[in-house]
C-alpha cells in the first residue's frame, strides 16, 4: 500500500498519471491517491469535471497551495510519493515546486518526481526560459533528503503531429520548422508519458535520478514523409528560416509568450537526442510509435 499524491492534477499530463496511478497495484489495493488542488482552480468546469472522474475512481481531493508551506505540510503528511506535473511561470515551476518538495521533506516522504517530462532540459540551451526554471528548481531538489526521479520522455508526439496544432499544416501538406528540418528529437505521446511516470512512481527497483524514455526519434523530414505515406498525399517541409535566424527572432521578440515558443522550437531543434533509452525497464508498457500516431491522427 503506497500513499501518493500529484500536484497539477488539473493539467493535461497530470490527469493522465493520476489516472494511471489509480490503476497501480500499490495505490489499487488499499493505497490512496491525493490530488493537490488550490482554491479556486476548481471553477473552470472542465478542470472540475477531471478530479470528480478521477474522484469517482478513488481519488481524494487534498485542498493546497505551492505557496502555502502549512498546507503542504498537512498535503504531504503520510505519503511515500509525491509526483509534480505542475506548468506555469517561475512562481510555480521553481519556487512553488521547491516549497512543495521541502515539505516532503519534511515530512519524510522518501520519492519525489519533479515536472520535468520533456527533451533532455539539461542539456537544452541556457537561455530556454522554460527549461531553465525546472533546472532551477531541480538544482535545489537535488540536494534535499529525498529520492528524486527526473523523467524526461521527450516532446509529446501526439500533439507534434497533431491535425489541428503542432508543426502539421494539414490544409497546405507541410511541416513547418526552423533550420533545415533534419534536426532529430526524441518524442512520446501524452498517455505513454503519463503510464511511464505512473509506473516508475511505484517501482522500488527504478533508481534516483534522471530516467529516459522515448517511443520515436524522428526529424521534421521523416514526420513529412510519414504523413505522406499514410495519407497518400505528398507533404514537404517548410522552414521557416535558419537556426541563426530563429536566434535573432528570439533576440528581437518583445512579447514573451511568443518569445517562449520561439525559444521552444530552438530547443527542439539543437538538443541533442538521448544517449540512451530505457524503453525495455516494462516491456508491458508498449509505446506508441510514429507511424501509429500519425495513422491515428490522419487516417
Amino acid at each position: 500500500m503506497v500513499n501518493v499524491l500529484v500536484a497539477g492534477a488539473t493539467g493535461m499530463l497530470g490527469s493522465r498519471i493520476a489516472h494511471h496511478l489509480l490503476d497501480e497495484p500499490g495505490v489499487a489495493q488499499g493505497g490512496k491517491l491525493g490530488l493537490l488542488v488550490r482554491d479556486g482552480s476548481l471553477d473552470d468546469p472542465a478542470k472540475k469535471a477531471g478530479i470528480d472522474d478521477l474522484v469517482a475512481q478513488g481519488a481524494v481531493v487534498v485542498p493546497g497551495d505551492l505557496q502555502d508551506d502549512g498546507a503542504l505540510a498537512e498535503a504531504t503528511s503520510g505519503v511515500a510519493v509525491v509526483v509534480s506535473a505542475v506548468q506555469g511561470g517561475d512562481s510555480v515551476v521553481t519556487d512553488g515546486q521547491v516549497r512543495l518538495a521541502r515539505a516532503a521533506e519534511r515530512s519524510r516522504v522518501r520519492r519525489f518526481i519533479p515536472s520535468d517530462f520533456a527533451i533532455d532540459i539539461f542539456a537544452a540551451d541556457p537561455g530556454a526560459p522554460m527549461f531553465a526554471a525546472r533546472r532551477r528548481a531541480d538544482e535545489i531538489i537535488d540536494t534535499l533528503d529525498l529520492e528524486v526521479l527526473h523523467v524526461l520522455t521527450g516532446g509529446f508526439l501526439d500533439k507534434m503531429v497533431s491535425p489541428t496544432g503542432g508543426i502539421v499544416d494539414h490544409g497546405n501538406q507541410t511541416v513547418t520548422c526552423w533550420g533545415a528540418g533534419s534536426e532529430p528529437s526524441n518524442m512520446t505521446t501524452v498517455e505513454d508519458t503519463a503510464r511511464l511516470t505512473a509506473r516508475l512512481a511505484l517501482d522500488d527497483t527504478a533508481p534516483a535520478g534522471v530516467r529516459t524514455f522515448a517511443a520515436t526519434e524522428a526529424t521534421p523530414e521523416q514526420i513529412a514523409e510519414e504523413i505522406s505515406r499514410a495519407t497518400g498525399r505528398t507533404y514537404t517541409v517548410k522552414s521557416r528560416g535558419t537556426l541563426d535566424e530563429l536566434r535573432e527572432a528570439i533576440s528581437n521578440e518583445h512579447d514573451p509568450t511568443a518569445a517562449i515558443g520561439l525559444w521552444y522550437q530552438l530547443v527542439v531543434a539543437t538538443t541533442p537526442t538521448f544517449t540512451a533509452l530505457e524503453n525495455g525497464r516494462y516491456p508491458d508498457i508498449r509505446l506508441t510509435t510514429l507511424q501509429e500516431q500519425v495513422r491515428q491522427s490522419f487516417q
